[in-house]
């Protein structure tokens, strides 16, 4: 969201994450779709698909990603489309950005920022649940030294009705932390980072305003 001193906060993006069953128990699919509002109405759209392990970490094995933007007016910027191609094997993530190819090592317990999305819904509410791991953020860049944990229950009214929410918390090199909550049929239904939040919606994708209304920006 972006927030305006007369108009409050308004919807800036939308991101979809699909869970398609694998050839094999040991193995599901996720396709991702984000997009996001930049500066000047531009639309930055982000496609990916991750073969993912069926562990707590739903840990990559296999991925493809594209970036792209576009105008208002739907004609995409030519000059700017990135394809990545990765997969991790024996504790190397080997990567190809538009034909040009990289090999770094990673713990052997990696996940994806989108991965977590799937993973934690299947995590344990117990305080001693706590997971420790390296994290492929954007699919892109890699952040070591992370860990999710369990804080506990909150309880925020929603419609009238109270709302039980589970809490976890992730901290870590390189990236701002993360709070998690989930409800009691164990869906994801907010995370926040800085500001940025996920909001689990249904209708997200008609309630974002895909072109800036004008307005005085509420900076922090």
């Amino acid at each position: 969201c972006h927030g305006f001193t007369d108009r409050g906060n308004s919807n800036r993006g939308v991101i979809q994450i699909e869970r398609a069953a694998g050839t094999a128990e040991e193995s599901f699919t996720l396709n991702i779709r984000q997009r996001v509002v930049h500066v000047g109405d531009v639309v930055h759209e982000l496609r990916a698909k991750i073969a993912c392990r069926n562990d707590e970490l739903a840990s990559p094995q296999k991925w493809s990603l594209t970036s792209r933007f576009f105008e208002s007016s739907g004609k995409e910027r030519e000059g700017l489309a990135i394809r990545r191609q990765g997969q991790f094997v024996d504790g190397r993530i080997t990567c190809t950005v538009n034909a040009q190819a990289s090999e770094i090592a990673a713990s052997p317990r990696m996940t994806a920022d989108w991965s977590l999305f799937e993973a934690l819904q299947r995590w344990p509410h117990k305080r001693s649940a706590s997971h420790a791991f390296d994290v492929l953020e954007g699919l892109s860049v890699l952040r070591p030294g992370h860990r999710v944990a369990y804080r506990g229950t909150q309880t925020i009214e929603r419609n009238g009705k109270s709302l039980k929410l589970y809490w976890f918390s992730q901290l870590g090199r390189g990236t701002l932390p993360y709070e998690y909550w989930l409800d009691d049929d164990r869906r994801l239904i907010l995370a926040v980072t800085l500001s940025r939040v996920y909001i689990l919606d249904p209708q997200a994708d008609s309630k974002v305003r895909w072109r800036r209304q004008s307005g005085t920006r509420r900076e922090k």
